[in-house]
């Protein structure tokens, strides 16, 4: 493999140099300023460059940074549009490429393009996971809301994040009480199913942006009346998925609690615009698998009525941010 600092220039590589000696989050900053100098001088492939190595350390990927002050929607969305596959054709694939490009496919009118990337029957797979052998469904899921509730952090409103008044407990499928120990097991099982099944087509950026190597990472959630997720996808992941592990009884009658899965609120994209929405009632013991790049959000139940969910990445494990804390 080419040595990547190979693309730089001695004077380069001393400022690349001095940028990742500094604190992670610093040193993602200085790195993304570069990248937008590479890019303004047509320097693409010291650009995709700059840009992984400030992802890799805060893989927040905020593509926008990248762009020139705009007032014009049509215009920033052109430009994004080609840093998006600027990046796609340095081979950076990572979800908020795939996303930025999802969204400026939309906004420019390229339908087929739209449905390309979020393409549902390809891409989106649910089913249902049964207790292991030797536990009874109820002794199950109220082992796996015991084990949950026993470390839980609340979040408000955190500065990266997309939760929003609800409960966490981080890294839940490294715990070694039996039903999450059992569950990670299953969910492994589930991944592996749906990495197997995926189509053989290399051309399609998400199938190229398989991680050569991977980690599950997984982290609950539970909300009432007021939790809710605001519309997000998982910057640092290749895959993401989600288990129910308790059902509030208004979504049984209703569609509050439910996960909905669809473009982003701001954009306003309708299916005639290729991005359809998809909607999954919480029920407890099923599961969903996605690419990480969809956008997906719950809105406030407002009832006092709890909906517990796992959710649980296949992350890129070269990436150096660990937690995913607020999501």
């Amino acid at each position: 493999m080419a040595d990547p600092d190979a693309l730089f220039s001695a004077p380069q590589r001393a400022l690349l140099l001095q940028a990742e000696r500094a604190d992670p989050r610093t040193a993602a900053d200085l790195l993304i300023k570069l990248a937008a100098s590479f890019l303004r001088a047509g320097q693409t492939a010291q650009f995709a460059e700059c840009f992984k190595r400030s992802y890799a350390l805060r893989p927040i990927g905020q593509l926008s940074r990248l762009l020139h002050a705009s007032g014009n929607p049509r215009s920033a969305a052109v430009e994004l549009h080609e840093i998006a596959l600027t990046l796609l054709q340095h081979g950076v694939t990572y979800a908020p490429v795939l996303a930025a490009l999802a969204i400026t496919e939309a906004q420019l009118g390229h339908v087929n393009a739209v449905r390309r990337l979020i393409d549902f029957e390809r891409f989106f797979h649910h089913g249902t996971c049964t207790p292991p052998a030797g536990m009874s469904t109820e002794d199950f899921y109220g082992m796996l809301v015991s084990e949950i509730k026993s470390d839980l952090k609340f979040y408000e409103k955190p500065d990266d994040g997309a939760i929003r008044h609800s409960w966490r407990r981080d890294n839940v499928l490294e715990a070694k009480t039996p039903a999450l120990r059992a569950l990670r097991r299953m969910m492994q099982a589930e991944v592996d199913r749906y990495i197997a099944a995926l189509p053989d087509d290399p051309s399609h950026p998400f199938i190229a942006a398989r991680p050569t190597r991977s980690s599950l990472i997984g982290w609950a959630v539970v909300s009432d009346a007021d939790g809710y997720l605001v519309p997000h996808i998982h910057p640092d992941a290749w895959i993401t998925g989600i288990y129910y592990v308790a059902q509030p009884e208004v979504s049984r009658s209703s569609q509050r609690g439910w996960l909905r899965i669809g473009p982003p609120d701001r954009y306003n994209f309708r299916s005639e615009d290729g991005w359809d929405t998809l909607m999954l009632e919480p029920t407890r013991g099923t599961f969903l698998l996605m690419p990480a790049y969809f956008h997906h959000a719950t809105e406030p139940m407002g009832v006092k009525q709890e909906r517990i969910s796992i959710a649980f990445d296949v992350r890129y494990s070269e990436l150096r941010r660990l937690n995913h804390e607020g999501q």
